[in-house]
């Protein structure tokens, strides 16, 4: 018996083997007339070895190849690309040719899918001199901690656009891309963020990054790693900020009684600023801190008028006013009568 992932498996595997054999069948029907080669499927890529005897007949096969690369992709709906090596003269120099074309195809992250890349054209554009724009990388991170979706998307598009159009070389590529990478992840984990359910379990960024075909690919899943972080971080501050409430008003219930009792006070007791703690009281609350510390400690004055026979003035005292004719503005401003009118009523009644 296979289990679902077990057969899911199964069955990419034979999707994957299906394509290759199909590939290189176009492969040899379009080489035929262009030169004499030899070609095989060799760790699910096909290998093309083509004698070539002079400029003009390289020039063809080269073409030749970016065709099938076109025809590929419009046959078997999957994008192919070509890597060519180094023409060599010498047999002892075909293993240096093989490995060239393995370099060329690493290049393909870097230019537009299914086309082929000449190992001698990539490097002859490759400048040495030139370095990663550190500044797409602020951008990024900078809409993931507060920008909009469609802010995050476009910042990832500018740095696609920047890596196609600039010749650095694959080496500065895969290291300025695990050094934002990192970053990404030094972001999540800052706010308390389980990367493993970003990355996946046992990610491991070395076999990743060959595993993107294209640019495109390399772009996906920028914006889903993104979009999984920025999502995380709006999660946990919604979170941060509704128990930073809480612990506000448990503070307030504690401390009305204070005449002292101010936005500083409680900030200074909650480690925030004020600008941002009084922002997101009138959010959370619907007032502002001050008209909230007035309900409590009016609702306080109610409920001991109700229930006591203390005086106003001491009344005024323990609900945190010293001043009772304040208390006694403020109470009338609030329930049109005074605390002593206000009792009155309610004992007759």
């Amino acid at each position: 018996n296979i289990d679902k992932s077990s057969k899911k498996n199964a069955d990419i595997l034979e999707t994957e083997g299906f394509i290759t054999v199909s590939l290189k069948q176009i492969v040899d029907e379009n080489l035929s007339s262009c030169c004499e080669f030899y070609s095989c499927i060799y760790l699910e890529s096909v290998v093309v070895i083509a004698l070539l005897t002079d400029s003009k007949q390289s020039n063809d096969f080269i073409h030749t190849m970016d065709q099938i690369c076109k025809s590929a992709f419009r046959i078997l709906e999957n994008n192919t690309s070509a890597g060519i090596g180094f023409i060599c003269s010498d047999l002892m120099e075909l293993s240096r040719s093989y490995q060239s074309a393995q370099n060329a195809i690493d290049y393909r992250i870097l230019f537009e899918p299914n086309q082929v890349i000449y190992i001698q054209d990539v490097e002859a554009q490759v400048n040495d001199g030139n370095i990663w724009d550190s500044s797409y990388t602020e951008n990024i991170l900078r809409e993931i901690k507060l920008g909009e979706v469609e802010h995050l998307e476009k910042a990832i598009q500018e740095l696609i656009g920047y890596i196609k159009k600039t010749a650095i070389s694959f080496q500065l590529f895969q290291i300025s891309l695990m050094e934002m990478v990192t970053e990404i992840y030094k972001l999540g984990r800052t706010y308390q963020i389980d990367m493993d359910k970003v990355f996946g379990m046992d990610f491991n960024f070395n076999d990743k990054i060959y595993q993107f075909k294209s640019s495109e690919a390399l772009k996906q899943w920028l914006i889903d790693i993104c979009m999984k972080v920025r999502g995380s971080i709006r999660r946990e501050r919604i979170d941060s900020a509704k128990l930073l409430i809480e612990k506000a008003v448990e503070y307030i219930d504690q401390h009305y009684q204070n005449s002292d009792l101010s936005v500083d006070t409680l900030c200074n007791y909650l480690n925030v600023s004020a600008t941002y703690f009084s922002t997101l009281f009138k959010r959370e609350m619907g007032m502002s801190f001050v008209n909230y510390l007035t309900k409590v400690r009016l609702d306080k004055a109610l409920q001991l008028l109700n229930t006591t026979d203390e005086k106003t003035y001491n009344i005024s005292t323990m609900v945190g006013y010293m001043e009772p004719n304040y208390f006694s503005y403020v109470f009338k401003k609030q329930y049109g009568v005074s605390p002593s009118n206000y009792r009155k009523k309610y004992s007759a009644k």
